[in-house]
């Protein structure tokens, strides 16, 4: 099933990937609603998907980061975690300013604070698109985390930090 979906982001041209990638985004999520649990081809295709220059250059990631993240809850911790390295991985290669900020958003919304804190901290330092993504993330968990905590003070100092590296 994911080997059509595949064929047909291969065929794709560089003009219509965007679109093709949308599409089969909403083809994912329908085959995904028929699982209780997500199977792990499925996430091997994400996998796969997230680590494809044509798609990391392209628009239109930010369709599967919305699908993943309504379903989330079926995917297992190992496949979470699998998800997460990839996005990691392949983030600062996203050259589509939306995709990255989906990236850090997913990643603040779908994960536990402190690991999505710790990600986003090491983010902090990598390339411009690798900080975008921090910068979006450490916003999010900032409106998230209590205000009083130890957690929300280093991610406002990180965030902080960064605003002043990105010049904002």
């Amino acid at each position: 099933m994911f080997q059509e979906l595949w064929r047909q982001i291969e065929a794709a041209t560089d003009k219509n990937l965007p679109r093709v990638i949308t599409n089969i985004a909403e083809r994912y999520d329908d085959i995904m609603l028929s699982h209780s649990t997500i199977p792990e081809e499925g996430v091997e295709f994400l996998v796969k998907l997230f680590s494809y220059e044509r798609v990391l250059n392209s628009k239109g990631i930010e369709h599967f980061l919305l699908e993943i993240n309504v379903d989330l809850i079926k995917y297992t911790p190992d496949q979470r975690m699998k998800l997460l390295q990839t996005l990691i991985q392949n983030a600062g290669a996203v050259t589509d300013q939306l995709g990255r900020h989906s990236i850090g958003d997913f990643i603040a919304r779908g994960f536990p604070a402190e690991l999505a804190f710790e990600t986003f901290f090491a983010m902090s330092t990598g390339n411009s698109r690798e900080k975008h993504v921090a910068f979006v993330g450490l916003d999010v968990l900032r409106m998230r985390e209590p205000k009083g905590s130890m957690l929300f003070k280093k991610i406002e100092n990180t965030w902080s930090e960064l605003l002043k590296k990105i010049g904002r």
